[in-house]
């Protein structure tokens, strides 16, 4: 009976060691609760209307900056952050003047540039669409986006925590 029991022990000393062993191996990846945008840089971008033409009639599009949802709520719009914006002006980068913390991973989410114009006809030049779900196994710093339509291109300059 005595050699059971030590055989017993002896068993359940080793798979407490192993597990143990286990626990000190295991990988100890980051998880993020939350995606912080802390600021974009707009790569490249159509400069022309669908009708090929200018954004304005006399000179290139003061452009503006909206992060939005699928439902349209707004959760940022910046002011114009470029007046007249030229091919040559090209990276714009922003830097956002609030803190836009996201913790709905599998929200769709829009970053969209405008033209602002002061009769109130502001239209949309483009936009790229972006879901933290794409990207929590890596936690990047900069998620490049591009609208496969227009070939815009952004990056996001992103802090996880």
């Amino acid at each position: 009976m005595k050699k059971y029991l030590t055989i017993i022990c002896f068993f359940v000393f080793v798979i407490f060691i192993v597990q143990c062993k286990k626990d000190d191996n295991l990988n100890k990846t980051k998880i993020a609760s939350k995606a912080i945008l802390k600021s974009i840089s707009i790569k490249s971008l159509n400069l022309r209307n669908l009708s090929n033409d200018q954004w304005d009639i006399t000179n290139g599009p003061e452009i503006y900056i909206k992060i939005t949802n699928d439902t349209g709520y707004v959760y940022y719009q910046s002011s114009v952050i470029e007046n007249d914006v030229d091919i040559n002006d090209l990276p714009i980068n922003h830097t956002f003047d609030k803190t836009l913390a996201f913790e709905n991973f599998a929200e769709n989410l829009y970053v969209e540039v405008w033209d602002y114009d002061n009769d109130t006809t502001s239209e949309q030049i483009d936009w790229c669409k972006l879901n933290f779900s794409n990207y929590i196994n890596t936690l990047p710093s900069t998620i490049n986006l591009t609208n496969k339509n227009s070939d815009s291109q952004f990056d996001l300059n992103i802090e996880w925590e």
